[in-house]
């Protein structure tokens, strides 16, 4: 109560005197540059963190499909890079192959769409029994697909 009645009688004091507490609009300029270059910081903190991880997703994708490669072809260990590229070239870059990724696509994403969002590989089952089909929501793959042909309309 003392200490209210002090401060009372003192006109520029901070509590209810604006002029003491208002800033300049340089002084505000300056703040509202430095809360931008702190938004510039994060927000390349953010892109760095998002690319770390894209390239991480990457090189596991990579990793996986390559060992999957070698050890359904285990031949192709002993090829030098240039063999190995010649051997893709020549096995994948047809128009067989260019079909069969056609139809392996568009039947994922029909069961993309009637699952509601759950990937093909999901609903699929990526490790099965040979010859096990694994069905979820009525879904089964195109007869031909299954057989290792492909239809082409």
């Amino acid at each position: 109560m003392i200490v209210s009645r002090l401060f009372a009688s003192r006109p520029n004091f901070e509590r209810g005197n604006k002029m003491a507490t208002a800033k300049t609009t340089t002084e505000r300029i300056a703040e509202t540059k430095e809360k931008i270059e702190q938004l510039e910081k994060k927000k390349k903190k953010l892109e760095q963190a998002q690319n770390a991880q894209e390239r991480k997703a990457r090189t596991k994708r990579l990793c996986r499909r390559g060992g999957y490669l070698e050890k359904i072809l285990p031949d192709t260990i002993t090829l030098t890079d240039e063999q190995f590229d010649l051997f893709l070239d020549k096995t994948l870059l047809t128009d067989f192959t260019r079909r069969t990724l056609a139809n392996i696509l568009i039947w994922a994403n029909q069961v993309r769409r009637e699952t509601g969002g759950i990937g093909a590989g999901q609903w699929y089952g990526h490790k099965r029994e040979r010859g096990q089909r694994r069905k979820a929501g009525g879904l089964t793959p195109p007869p031909l697909l299954w057989q290792g042909r492909i239809y082409t309309p």
